[in-house]
């Protein structure tokens, strides 16, 4: 067996916090504040969303990007897969 580096092991764990919260949100499609909000957070650190790529990055979740109005233009939305329910 390979033992992993310390760093790697925690976001992993990190990753499936994430993957837990996103789960409880419900189904459907849930904003980055919805997600931290499920984790008692008031908003999302780089970590987060580094734990968040992971999750993408494995297939366990889908994202989509939306163009809106304001100061930030853009809002991401992540789902669990269909597979992963």
């Amino acid at each position: 067996m390979v033992a992993m580096p310390q760093q790697q092991t925690a976001m992993a764990k990190h990753a499936e916090k994430l993957f837990e919260a996103l789960k409880a949100c419900g189904s459907g499609w849930h904003s980055r504040g919805d997600i931290a909000r499920q984790m008692g957070k008031n908003r999302m650190s780089s970590y987060d969303a580094a734990a968040l790529e992971i999750l993408l990055a494995t297939a366990r979740i889908e994202a989509e990007r939306h163009t809106i109005e304001g100061p930030i233009p853009l809002r991401w939305e992540y789902k669990i897969k269909e597979d992963e329910n």
